[in-house]
Formats: C-alpha cells, sequence, structure tokens
C-alpha cells in the first residue's frame, strides 16, 4: 500500500526566498523495478519575497521569522517530511552569516536531508530538472538547455528524455547592481559587479547613476557570455528559470522594478538570436520556482527493499563520496560507489572477503556506506558480515543512481527504504 508522505524545497537566492512543500507516495516504480517518490502534488508554495539581508549580511531573525511563517501557513505537519532540501544561493550563500542560515534550517526542519551553501552545479541539477520534467515528456527525443538566470549566478543544465548530460554555472546575474526601483541610481555593487565596471570602462559608483547606453553595455555583457555557452550546444534547445526567465515568459516593460537589471537582461536576451530562438516554442512550467521545487522534487532517492542496515541508529548520516570501488582496496570511511563491472552475484562474492578485510584492518567507528545500482545490497552486506571478524559498522544501499557529487546524506528509514540525497556536484 501506498503511503504519503512529505517533501519540503527550501531556496534563499541572492533576490527572493521560496518554500515548496510537496505531498508524495513511496512506490514501486515496476519499468525500472525500484522504489521512488512519485505522485508529488505541491501542497504549499509561498510567495517569493526578498531575501532579507541587513547590508553585506543575512538578516538571520527575519529570516528564522520567515520560516515559520511558512511553517504556519502551509498547515502540514514538518513532523512528517521525509526528504529534499534547502539550498542557499547566489551572494546570499556568499554572505558570512550563511552558516547560521544553515543551522537555522536545521533546527526548524531535522528529516530534509540537504542543506548546503553554495553548491552551484547542484542547484543547475535541480532546476533544469524541474524547469524540463514536462518538456522532456512531450519531446523526449530532444535536448534541453536551461538557463537558471538569477541574482547572482546562471546555473545551466543539459538534459534528454529525463537524464542530466551536464551542468555547469557562471557568475551571471540580474542583482550585481543593486538599484533604486524605477531608476538606474545605484544603491550597492557587489564585487564581480565591481570587476566588471572595471573591465568595461564604467566609472559609476554607490550614488551614481548608470546611463541607458550604460546599462545596455552591461547586459550586453552577460548576453554574450550566455551567447558563447549556447552555441557549445547547436541541438540543444534554450529555455530558462529563475527570476529573470520569469520576466523572459511574462514581460514587463518598466524599468528596474525589483532594484536590479532583471527586465533589462531578460530584453536583452530575447532580442538574441543565439538565446531567444525557442522561447515563443517551448515554454517550461516551473520558471522562476524551478529551484525550489527541484530542491523538494528531485534531490532525493529511495533505496531498494534490500538494504543491509543492522542499527538504524546510524541514521541519519552524512558522509564524503570518496570514489568508486573497482577493487577491495577501501580507504577511509565515507561512501563508496560500486563499480559497473562488480554488479554481478558473482564479482561480488570475489568482492566481499577483500573488503571485509580491509573494514576490519581500519578498525573504525565511523560507518563505511557502500552504493550499487543493482538489486544486490542485502547480498553483499551479507558477505561482508561474514568475512568481517571485528563487526565493523557499514551500511550497504542499492537501486541509487550514481551522480558526479562529493557528499552523501541518509535519512531516517521509510518502511525498508532509506532516503539518499548526493550533493557537492561535479560538472
Amino acid at each position: 500500500m501506498a503511503t504519503q508522505q512529505l517533501l519540503l524545497g527550501l531556496d534563499f537566492g541572492t533576490t527572493t526566498s521560496h518554500c515548496v512543500i510537496a505531498q508524495t507516495q513511496l512506490e514501486k516504480n515496476w519499468v525500472l523495478g525500484r522504489r521512488e517518490f512519485s505522485g508529488s502534488q505541491v501542497r504549499y508554495q509561498s510567495a517569493p519575497v526578498f531575501t532579507p539581508r541587513k547590508g553585506n549580511r543575512l538578516d538571520l531573525l527575519a529570516l528564522e521569522q520567515l520560516v515559520q511563517k511558512w511553517r504556519q501557513e502551509s498547515g502540514l505537519d514538518w513532523k512528517h517530511l521525509v526528504g529534499g532540501g534547502a539550498l542557499l544561493t547566489g551572494l546570499a550563500a556568499q554572505s558570512e552569516n550563511a552558516p547560521g542560515l544553515l543551522e537555522l534550517i536545521r533546527q526548524e526542519a531535522q528529516e530534509i536531508l540537504t542543506i548546503q551553501a553554495e553548491d552551484p552545479l547542484l542547484e543547475s541539477w535541480v532546476a533544469c530538472l524541474a524547469n524540463c520534467q514536462g518538456l522532456m515528456q512531450q519531446s523526449p527525443q530532444k535536448m534541453f538547455l536551461n538557463f537558471d538566470i538569477g541574482g547572482g549566478t546562471t546555473n545551466t543544465g543539459l538534459c534528454q528524455a529525463g537524464r542530466m548530460l551536464a551542468t555547469d554555472w557562471k557568475m551571471i546575474g540580474a542583482r550585481h547592481f543593486v538599484l533604486e526601483p524605477g531608476s538606474y541610481r545605484i544603491t550597492a555593487i557587489t564585487p564581480p559587479g565591481v570587476h566588471l565596471l572595471r573591465k568595461l570602462g564604467i566609472r559609476r559608483r554607490v550614488g551614481a547613476e548608470f546611463s541607458r547606453p550604460e546599462v545596455d553595455r552591461i547586459v550586453q555583457h552577460f548576453t554574450r557570455q550566455l551567447e558563447i555557452y549556447a552555441r557549445r550546444y547547436p541541438r540543444a534547445l534554450r529555455v530558462f528559470s529563475g527570476g529573470v526567465g520569469e520576466l523572459l515568459y511574462q514581460p514587463r516593460s518598466d524599468i528596474t522594478p525589483y532594484g536590479d537589471f532583471g527586465v533589462e537582461l531578460a530584453e536583452a536576451i530575447r532580442a538574441s538570436r543565439v538565446l531567444g530562438r525557442d522561447l515563443d516554442r517551448y515554454v517550461p512550467d516551473s520558471r522562476g520556482r524551478a529551484t525550489v521545487l527541484g530542491m523538494a522534487l528531485y534531490s532525493t532517492q529511495v533505496s531498494g527493499d534490500s538494504v543491509f542496515l543492522e542499527d538504524t541508529r546510524l541514521l541519519p548520516l552524512q558522509a564524503p563520496v570518496r570514489g568508486t570501488l573497482r577493487n577491495g582496496a577501501i580507504g577511509e570511511p565515507g561512501a563508496y560507489f560500486l563499480a559497473t563491472q562488480l554488479q554481478n552475484v558473482a564479482a561480488l562474492k570475489r568482492l566481499a572477503p577483500q573488503v571485509a578485510k580491509r573494514l576490519d584492518r581500519n578498525g573504525t567507528p565511523r560507518p563505511y556506506v557502500f552504493i550499487l545500482n543493482a538489486n544486490l545490497g542485502k547480498l553483499f552486506g551479507t558477505w561482508l558480515r561474514l568475512y568481517s571478524r571485528k563487526k565493523s559498522a557499514f551500511i550497504v544501499l542499492d537501486e541509487i543512481e550514481t551522480r558526479p557529487a562529493h557528499y552523501l546524506a541518509l535519512g531516517k528509514v521509510v518502511h525498508q527504504n532509506v532516503p539518499v540525497s548526493l550533493y557537492g556536484f561535479e560538472k
């Protein structure tokens, strides 16, 4: 019988912050042969709000009140959270007191797995999947290049038929110059913004006002950088998300309504033959909500039923990903993916005594985590325990999709399954 659970997504960006809560079901995908969260429906979606700041620092008191407001408004019991994630992005992630916000989130939402600052490639991954999911279902043969453009960064993702093919990011965003709404008068400039003005030979400081030709030079510079990247994938269809993406699909004519170059950058992208060619033909669903929806719906996987877990008190657990295991030579405690050629019964039986010997030799109380894609977790774990003499702590999970990540987080057991999140992505 399907069991309903909740997934939470939090996104604290350079310009705005969002919250999404989805109700989901833990079910067996009989096509793929694995457990997954399916039938997810958004039960709560906050209005976007400006990320509270005090100068160059985050306003932690206001952010704590904001999270508590979302919790109350949702009317949902966050004790039923089984996964999801919170992400600090762009310039918010670079704030001096960003660790204080991460700790606040840990206290308010202990069950979400990924609580991360400045992980731009994870943002690229989840925003692309959330924004392009409907388009990929309609056109599985087509390749989509998603530009998630916010206030501080642009996160790009290339995908096709539900699979991620590439991720990247650039320090391109609409809020490197903070302006008085309705004008081009400067109230703040980020360090990357200062560098750009020097590069372009524009001499403007806080308190001064950009001319329209200067504004055009700035946004054209950003646009050219995005065009260079888009030309790497000439066959890919260009789609957009983030705050600037929202303005591309719902244009505005007034200048700097949000106190940044969002409208102006959207206009320049729309006028670009390279970037704007597919805007009217392929319109994605998520747009401005792509990152927060992606954190809720696509940041958490679920292990198969045949996990090897002797002590549930080991969970929740966070661990570094040490690499791919191709023989019995394990190193420090952490998570290891098993190479594809090892994921069969005969290979695992040969591997088990080698790994068990290393486990005993290392003799650490910190647990190891072994991850398989094949449905062989319990079998491999049983063999490891058979050959291990010192009862070393380890967990074996199966039916997990390998992703290019540096860190792994495991949640508490949901029935027989373990929620898994991978973060700290590589290109």
